[in-house]
Formats: structure tokens, sequence, C-alpha cells
């Protein structure tokens, strides 16, 4: 296990996936949230860590597979309401390296491919997709009383005023109807 935090984050950026596979390895750590490039930006602040468990291992079939495990709690604005929400997020997904698209292409559903290039993968980038994928495409609180402490008015109409007044169109007989005696 990796303590620090920095050596843990500058570790996972060039990982030889298959040497840690071949000896059964396994890092835990923690990521600063900041130090995510892509996700940083999303949030309404980028405090807070995610951690991270990597094990290694090899399949019955001599593939090598990196369990990826992931949890933070990321704070992103709620769209009903705009205000800060905190979500939990936690993912975890089965990774297998891989040299070229071909390979990929042959990969089981069951497994994600991470690119190797001159014998190393960069886990830090597949610990940020995996976040990113895990956040839902409306963040919103999960109650609405969360969003009404934070000033949030529904701007619905009120009941007997969603209701559409419809009038009726003039009628041109009407005229004559009314001109036309009556017997």
């Amino acid at each position: 296990m990796i303590s620090h935090k920095q050596e843990f984050y500058k570790q996972i950026q060039r990982v030889d996936p298959y040497r840690f596979a071949r000896e059964s390895l396994q890092l835990v750590g923690t990521i600063p949230l900041a130090n995510l490039s892509r996700l940083a930006p999303l949030l309404e602040a980028a405090t807070g860590e995610v951690a991270v468990t990597l094990s290694f291992s090899q399949d019955a079939g001599g593939r090598y597979l990196i369990n990826l495990q992931a949890q933070a709690k990321l704070t992103l604005r709620c769209e009903r309401c705009l205000s800060p929400n905190a979500l939990l997020i936690s993912s975890e997904v089965l990774l297998t390296p891989v040299n070229s698209e071909s390979e990929e292409a042959d990969l089981p559903e069951a497994y994600e491919a991470v690119p190797v290039e001159e014998g190393e993968a960069n886990l830090l980038e597949a610990v940020e997709d995996e976040l990113l994928l895990s956040i839902p495409i409306v963040v919103m609180h999960e109650d609405i009383n969360e969003c009404l402490q934070y000033g949030y008015r529904n701007s619905a109409l009120a009941p007997e005023e969603q209701a559409v007044k419809i009038e009726e169109p003039a009628n041109p007989f009407k005229l004559l109807k009314d001109a036309v005696p009556k017997d």
C-alpha cells in the first residue's frame, strides 16, 4: 500500500500492468480531486479525494486483469435549484491492458480496455474516466425539500392557473340566428 498521496498519484500514471498482474499486486491510495484535470472543472468544489484500489491478476486463460474500484464524494451543481449537491460516487470495473485496437476488439464484454504504450498504462486516466461515467446525466438533489432549503421555488403555475382557458371562436352564424325571427 502506498501511503503518500503524491506518490500514489504519480505511480498510477505509469504502471506496468503485466508485471503487476504476474505478481498479483494491489495498489491502494487516494488521489486529490483537484489533480483530475477533466473532472475538477465540473465540480462546485474540487476538494476531497478519490479512494482507489487497483488489484492486478490473471484469469484462467492467462489474460491480464486490473480490478479498479474508486469511490469519491463529488460536489456538483443541482440542475433544479443550482446549489451544491454532494453525491457519493462508487465505481468498479474490470480492465485488461491492450496494445492495439485489434486486441481491444477481441475482448469479452465483461472487460474494458486500458491502452498500454511502451509497456505502461496510465491508470489515473482510467480512474478519472470511471468517475466521469458514474456522474448522473442530470444532477439533482434526491429530495426536493433539499432544493427548497436553498430557496428553490417551483415555477409551475397554481393548479387553477394551469388550466388553459380556451375561448370559443366567434360563430359567424350567431348573428343570423339572432336576426331571424322565431315563430
